[in-house]
């Protein structure tokens, strides 16, 4: 029994890391082109001036969940531009470092900043090109040309990725300018990812738990048998 209470207060100690810090780092986010809900949200740098022309140098790409929620939420950020660009989201879904398989997803998500709002639309394929649905079509989830252009958002729904809470992917990441032609921007390195803060505090508490109670039934059946 003491060694129970031992790994339940393991497990809360756990719980405690798991959800804590991204409450106080970072907010709920929300998909409206306001971006401070950003703040404290992880993410990876890529170099400027490594991408071309026309608008598809990026220099931040941000990943996030809200506690509870099965979207994936992404923020991209480039330099001051009004030009349209192509992002294309490769999906590795078994985390095997193939990204063109029929079960890894790939999403195409165009930003075109007008003078007063954006035009975001997204698209989601299987790995091997095969459509699976529109996401959103011109939805205003980026700066405008007002505003400089540099940052839009979207959200993937993980029904539509085929994935559960806490599943590892790598993700890669490419620009293009305009409609998708010509040179652009890409990632130097997949982002590995497992975004279990989706799964809410309290199924994550609820899956701890039965962890340690299977623990120690299986603990009290070595010690029976012994």
């Amino acid at each position: 029994m003491k060694k129970m209470i031992l790994l339940l207060a393991a497990a809360v100690c756990l719980l405690a890391g798991l959800t804590a810090e991204p409450v106080r780092a970072a907010g709920l986010i929300v998909l409206d082109s306001l971006f401070d809900d950003w703040n404290g949200q992880a993410y990876v740098t890529d170099p400027q001036g490594d991408g071309g022309p026309r608008g598809a140098d990026f220099t931040r790409f941000y990943f996030a969940v809200n506690p509870g929620v099965s979207t994936l939420f992404f923020m991209l950020e480039r330099p001051p531009s009004n030009q349209k660009i192509t992002i294309w989201q490769q999906f590795d879904m078994n985390n095997n470092g193939i990204f063109n398989e029929p079960s890894d997803r790939r999403v195409k998500v165009t930003y075109d900043p007008e003078k007063k709002n954006s035009q975001v639309d997204e698209t989601i394929y299987t790995g091997n090109n095969q459509f699976i649905a529109t996401y959103a079509n011109n939805a205003d989830w980026g700066e405008s040309k007002n505003e400089g252009g540099k940052r839009v958002e979207w959200g993937v729904p993980m029904a539509l990725l085929g994935m559960t809470p806490g599943q590892t992917i790598n993700i890669g990441l490419t620009t293009n300018p305009g409609e998708g032609g010509g040179s652009g921007d890409s990632l130097d390195t997949p982002v590995q990812w497992s975004p279990a803060n989706a799964l809410g505090p309290a199924l994550l508490g609820v899956l701890l738990l039965a962890a340690v109670l299977w623990m120690a039934r299986q603990r009290s059946r070595a010690t029976q048998k012994g």
